[in-house]
């Protein structure tokens, strides 16, 4: 039973808001319900990482909450109905960073963080002043700035997402959406991240991220914990009860322990079985598999013949191959 957020998660007034949200993937007929009758609240000026086993529906419900995705339900930005924002206003006020964006191979590193400026700027005109310093700032922000000359397509795959998050930070909006944003990325620039993050959030504006990485979300201010499409918990990172919720949506295979020398103050651990419990699929956990194990689970490789013809009895019959047999064949 999910259950109810907590007080001091939604004591800060709420940035988003959806109310009985539906989300089918698929079509109506032959869809998939990915969310089912979702309540939430996001507050304003926080950083709330999405978190939850695959298949939760995170990045669905991220994409719905940016307009991204047909809905049933009430979404709010604001206290407005979403679907009531001019584009042009939503875009400078609401940025959205997809995982695995691609397209733009052939532009530069510079001109593609400018099209994060492009909600501000009127139809056809030139990029001004305010929108250079923005795309610097957010390249320097990144580490990307000595790469302004460089197409898209000569970098790695952590290389660009450092530049897709510039060109998001580049529209200044004041929510800012990111699915799976630390894809790709070494652990030195996961903690770039973190700390960009903490600036915005510093600022006043509101960051929601889906995220896998749990020892980072651990570090947000509030946790959104989903499983099949539902909210099971939101509450405080370092709340207990958060704790035991996120243990439990990935079915006790995680440890969430007090650590006062992680950045968070608590980090997750693997439990791994000592026995061996089939996992999911049926394969016996790969720390059970031991020699004896191995022995007893399955018949030996020099144990009894199958059943059938010997393969060196009587010759098939049809007509003799004018080959020499294998035994005449030279050894050596």
């Amino acid at each position: 039973m999910p259950l109810v957020p907590t007080s001091s998660s939604v004591a800060a007034a709420p940035a988003l808001q959806v109310h009985r949200l539906h989300v089918t993937l698929g079509g109506a007929r032959h869809g998939r319900e990915v969310i089912r009758d979702l309540d939430l609240a996001l507050p304003a000026g926080r950083w709330t990482a999405m978190v939850g086993p695959n298949g939760a529906g995170k990045s669905t419900l991220l994409a719905t909450l940016a307009g991204l995705r047909p809905a049933q339900g009430a979404i709010h930005w604001q206290g407005q109905p979403l679907a009531d924002w001019p584009e042009r206003a939503r875009a400078r006020h609401l940025v959205w960073l997809a995982q695995g964006q691609g397209g733009a191979e052939d532009l530069t590193v510079w001109d593609v963080a400018m099209l994060g400026r492009l909600p501000h700027q009127p139809w056809l005109a030139p990029p001004s002043a305010a929108d250079e310093r923005a795309v610097a700032q957010s390249l320097a922000a990144v580490g990307a700035l000595a790469w302004r000359d460089r197409a898209l397509s000569q970098l790695s795959g952590g290389e660009r997402q450092r530049v897709l998050l510039a060109r998001a930070l580049a529209t200044e909006a004041q929510v800012l959406l990111m699915d799976e944003p630390l894809a790709n990325l070494d652990p030195p620039h996961q903690a770039d991240w973190v700390q960009i993050v903490r600036r915005l959030v510093a600022q006043g504006k509101t960051v929601v991220s889906v995220l896998h990485e749990l020892n980072i979300a651990l570090l947000a201010d509030e946790l959104v914990v989903l499983r099949q499409g539902q909210l099971r918990h939101q509450g405080p990172c370092g709340d207990a009860d958060t704790h035991r919720a996120l243990e439990a949506v990935f079915d006790h295979r995680i440890r969430v322990q007090t650590d006062p020398g992680h950045a968070g103050g608590h980090v997750v651990s693997l439990r791994l079985s000592p026995d061996a419990t089939p996992a999911p699929g049926g394969l016996p956990h790969a720390d059970s598999l031991t020699p004896d194990r191995l022995h007893q689970d399955g018949p030996a490789r020099n144990g009894p013949a199958r059943k059938g013809p010997a393969r060196n009895g009587p010759a098939r019959k049809g007509p003799a191959r004018s080959g020499p047999t294998q035994e005449a064949l030279p050894r050596g």
